[in-house]
């Protein structure tokens, strides 16, 4: 026998005891209860809890078995969470009800740490999948999910009968089981209910899909709607959204965002916020020329290799002071040369609005960052922004994307603009940024290449010298604005 810490011991010994309890009184122990006394085999389904509890107690009390069983009992926990307690929420959401089903996840989400800290090589084995994503499945004690630090969350839709499990940011795609419910009443009456038109919902399907992972060391989220349809990552103002948006939801009304978002949207939104096609020219000019600003800029960054990838390289100008209320300064112009790139990273809890003024940025989001041990990052959506777009983002949706110039004919440049939400106590003055493979998380301060009043004074300059070198010396010729 090897334990780990003190509290695998204890709860190895507080699992015996509920299991040694049950047989005793031939009942549910505190934990499974409340369960209907007309549920058919009620009395077998309590000895089979309680002998779970005794075997996965005596289990988790060695080395060679203590994976297994607290894989078996997570489970078994889950099982009971997702067909027992969740359903009972369509239904009536009396604290007797959400109590029992909060005290059941509770339990369920500290058997998962449990099983993290104990689980094996075999159990980290491939990509975490053991059913196809969108096919039905029965729970088994083999259920494998991929560790991370993500935070877990639940959807309860009662308009469409259907509980959702999710992981990372709360949105559709990133639901990776979910209940399927059926009215089935009939005018039956539910125990302890006083209509007797309260529906009665049957399970007609367990779904899991392959990206699940129940183990966060932080609150849970929570938000009022359910999760029915992914929030895209598109800003419009009132003037430019279309009944076409509203029915496929691939926009977001800039009044639909948080209060210190708004204030951003009003900042750079308007349409004199843009590069003009000669400031363009003469940005580009300035990259592509060796002695220019922007060439020395760039390859000053990719002598010090700040993210360790010559291409990972991107220009930051601030536009005005660092004012208290974002990482640095609130406004940023950002110039992409062709081919490059950001690390994969989040935005200190900050909200952002991003605006291309010249070119196209292709925008991956991923789900949150670990403090350590990040796998590979995968993204689990894209999208491009030409000259005009807006994206955003916030401390619950698309906090942490990768931006990457696409096109190979122009530099690309963007507005950033960040702020602290108001009810932010902390004003986290880094970005966090992982590797291409991952691992550890580190910390980029977000200063400043140069001011936006000093390039734009030297790109023009350098610009207006070269056309003037094109006319006066022959042979000599710029390349056409881009």
């Amino acid at each position: 026998m090897k334990i780990k810490n003190v509290s695998q011991l204890l709860f190895a010994v507080v699992l015996i005891g509920l299991g040694i309890l049950g047989l005793v009184k031939g009942d549910f122990a505190p934990g499974w209860q409340p369960v209907p006394a007309s549920m058919p085999g009620r009395q077998l389904l309590a000895y089979l809890c309680a002998l779970i509890c005794i075997a996965c107690g005596l289990g988790v009390l060695w080395r060679r078995t203590a994976a297994l069983a607290a894989r078996v009992l997570f489970a078994w926990l889950l099982a009971w969470l997702l067909l027992l307690r969740l359903p009972w929420l369509l239904v009536s959401f009396t604290v007797d009800i959400w109590w029992s089903a909060s005290s059941t996840a509770i339990v369920t989400a500290t058997t998962w740490v449990l099983y993290i800290s104990l689980a094996s090589d075999w159990d980290k084995q491939g990509d975490g999948r053991t059913y196809r994503p969108g096919s039905s499945a029965v729970i088994t004690p083999f259920i494998t999910f991929q560790a991370s630090s993500m935070a877990v969350w639940i959807s309860v839709d009662r308009s469409n009968n259907r509980v959702s499990l999710g992981q990372g940011y709360m949105m559709k795609c990133n639901e990776v089981a979910w209940l399927q419910l059926e009215d089935r009443s009939k005018g039956a009456r539910l125990p302890g209910t006083a209509s007797a038109h309260t529906p009665v919902w049957e399970v007609q399907q367990v779904v899991f899909d392959s990206k699940v992972a129940f183990y966060d060391d932080r609150e849970p989220r929570v938000n009022l709607m359910p999760v029915v349809v992914n929030v895209a990552p598109v800003v419009v103002g009132r003037d430019a959204i279309t009944l076409e948006n509203i029915a496929h939801s691939d926009c977001v009304p800039a009044s639909e965002l948080p209060d210190a978002s708004q204030v951003l949207w009003g900042t750079v939104s308007g349409e004199r916020i843009r590069v003009s096609d000669s400031d363009a020219a003469a940005i580009n000019y300035s990259l592509d020329t060796p002695g220019k600003t922007l060439y020395e800029i760039v390859e000053r960054k990719r002598r010090q290799s700040e993210f360790g990838d010559p291409h990972m390289v991107y220009v930051r100008v601030t536009i005005g002071p660092p004012l208290g209320d974002s990482p640095g300064s609130p406004f940023v112009m950002e110039i992409w040369p062709v081919g490059c790139y950001s690390p994969v990273h989040n935005h200190g809890g900050t909200v952002a609005v991003i605006k291309v003024l010249h070119g196209s940025i292709l925008s991956r989001w991923y789900n949150p960052l670990a403090d350590k041990d990040n796998p590979e990052p995968v993204s689990f959506a894209e999208q491009t922004f030409d000259a005009g777009g807006v994206t955003w983002l916030t401390p619950e949706m698309y906090q942490t994307h990768q931006l990457r110039n696409p096109r190979s004919d122009t530099a690309c440049v963007t507005i950033q603009s960040y702020r602290y939400l108001t009810d932010d106590d902390v004003h986290y003055e880094y970005f966090d940024y992982v590797g291409p493979k991952g691992g550890e998380l580190k910390h980029f301060t977000p200063d400043s290449d140069i001011t936006y009043t000093e390039l734009i004074e030297r790109v023009r300059k350098e610009y207006a010298e070269a056309r003037v070198t094109e006319r006066s010396v022959p042979g000599t010729r710029l390349h056409a604005p881009r």
